[in-house]
């Protein structure tokens, strides 16, 4: 059995044994099943918050004059990420190789959208193809 599949029954276990503890009654129930499926949905948006808390902090923060101009640094920051949740076993690489065609789609999509002017990108970078900084790829 795969290190994956061990923790993924792992963690049904851990969650059956507190549905058991604290889901007594139909009113607890639904709270636990309310409450378990917000803690998945957030932790399935994990990587989407972490870029939006990038994309307004390095906006309000992100200092004018640096030397790699913002929309490099959220690509670099963006890549970090990939790597870490990869690193820390939050993804696998399959999972990242399927999520990889999703940012060469979502590029595509948004080379299409700048090319028919539907919006514009006005700040500099030099990692962007056609008009297009590579970060918004992962969006």
């Amino acid at each position: 059995m795969s290190r994956r599949l061990k923790t993924e029954a792992w963690l049904h276990a851990r969650r059956e044994v507190w549905r058991a503890a604290f889901a007594q009654g139909p009113i607890t129930a639904f709270i636990f099943e309310f409450v378990s499926f917000g803690v998945k949905q957030a932790w399935a948006c994990l990587f989407g918050g972490l870029m939006l808390t990038l994309l307004v902090g390095s906006f309000l923060l992100y200092p004018a004059g640096a030397p790699l101009a913002r929309y490099d640094f959220l690509m670099l920051a963006a890549l970090t990420l990939q790597v870490g949740m990869i690193a820390a076993r939050l993804e696998t690489w399959e999972e990242a190789r399927v999520i990889f065609v999703f940012h060469v789609v979502g590029t595509i999509m948004e080379m299409f959208k700048t090319g028919v002017g539907s919006w514009t990108y006005p700040e500099d970078s030099l990692l962007r193809i056609a008009g297009v900084p590579l970060f918004s790829g992962f969006m």
